[in-house]
């Protein structure tokens, strides 16, 4: 009856001690991979304490059963070892899952969402939309000293990266990290530069000498109706990117078709002020009816 007892009792204290389990300490940076290397150490010393403690309850139990006959005495070991396997996997299982949902927690506390969000957003503007030419010196806007091989931004530049810089020793690659970091884009292969005597974007209609309006089709995030006088060409660039707009481009096919032009034609006709309409595709200005 004592041994009994004691087998019970270490049966027990065996199956307590399964139970048991430090509380996971947060770590401040994990990697998966190191996680998972210690998870998997630390269960594999769980199940050889789990097989140690199995041994000792059977060696106390054989001298309990040896009035017992062998096939009694078997099925009694195996029901309290499946018992106590059971009971161990289950605890093992509960704890694995609050050690990976604690692990995960703390690995999206550790992201700083908001800054790889910025970042996203501003690959997107300076880097993509459209294949880049970083086989140009220099990003948009900037100019090229061509003795200094240097290249110095727009007085308006407001990155945070310097102002006056070699490109020269920087592949491809290189370009394109900097772009987004220094938030200087290099121009759209085969695009052409904005021809800045145009106030508004194309398809927009211009409503007075500062005001522009847009189409009905326009989805953007921006106001349909906005004032873009005296904006420099990068703004407008930062615009066109930010607004999903486009301002016409200089290009000999409609070099002639500037809305000077077309005002000088309207002063022709008696008119002195500027003509309200829509900028087309390919940047000349269309009357609106009277």
């Amino acid at each position: 009856m004592q041994r009994r007892h004691k087998l019970i009792t270490n049966a027990s204290i065996s199956h307590i001690n399964l139970s048991r389990r430090r509380k996971p300490r947060r770590r401040q940076s994990p990697s998966r991979s190191m996680c998972a290397v210690s998870w998997a150490s630390k269960h594999s010393r769980d199940v050889q304490e789990l097989s140690e403690q199995v041994e000792e309850v059977a060696e106390e139990g054989e001298s309990e059963e040896a009035d017992l006959d062998t096939k009694a005495a078997h099925e009694k070991r195996q029901e309290k070892f499946e018992k106590l396997y059971q009971n161990a996997l289950q605890n093992g299982l509960e704890e694995a899952k609050k050690e990976y949902k604690e692990f995960e927690h703390g690995a999206v506390e550790g992201l700083d969402l908001v800054g790889l969000a910025s970042e996203h957003l501003k690959q997107f503007w300076y880097i993509g939309q459209c294949r880049r030419n970083y086989s140009l010196p220099c990003p948009n806007e900037w100019s090229w000293d061509d003795s200094e091989k240097v290249c110095t931004a727009p007085a308006d530049y407001d990155g945070p990266c310097e102002k006056r810089k070699s490109f020269d020793d920087m592949d491809s690659k290189a370009r394109e990290d900097y772009a987004w970091r220094c938030h200087a884009s290099w121009p759209c292969m085969n695009d052409t530069p904005i021809d800045d005597s145009k106030l508004c974007p194309l398809e927009w209609t211009k409503v007075a000498s500062t005001v522009c309006i847009a189409p009905t089709s326009y989805d953007g995030v921006c106001s349909p109706i906005a004032s873009f006088q005296g904006l420099s060409v990068l703004e407008k660039l930062k615009l066109e990117h930010l607004c999903s707009i486009r301002w016409p481009r200089l290009t000999p096919e409609y070099a002639n078709q500037s809305d000077i032009g077309a005002t000088a034609g309207y002063a022709a006709a008696g008119s002195s002020s500027w003509p309200s309409g829509t900028i087309d595709e390919t940047g000349a200005m269309v009357p609106l009816d009277s």
